[in-house]
């Protein structure tokens, strides 16, 4: 795998010095990867999570909601009620 193309891919500017520690790094990760892809799983079954996953749900309660004047106390970004943030669409 060529180091060069993976750090431009991933936006990183190395030096020569770095091209060379990573490719001898990349290397072995390569080699790791291919130990594992050596091993015979085809009598596995699959897993997709190690732990059951269980949605946790509490009950909605209304409750007392908490006072404007309080909420923006300590911000300048307000308008209408509302926290004001930056634009991001034209």
């Amino acid at each position: 795998m060529d180091v060069e193309k993976v750090a431009k891919m991933s936006r990183l500017w190395l030096n020569s010095e770095e091209k060379k520690t990573f490719d001898k790094d990349l290397e072995e990760i390569l080699k790791m990867f291919e130990v594992l892809n050596s091993i015979d799983v085809s009598d596995e079954d699959i897993i997709i999570h190690p732990t059951p996953l269980n949605n946790v749900m509490r009950k909605d309660k209304p409750g007392k909601s908490m006072n404007k004047n309080y909420i923006f106390k300590n911000t300048q970004n307000k308008e209408e009620g509302y926290f004001k943030g930056p634009k991001i669409l034209e």
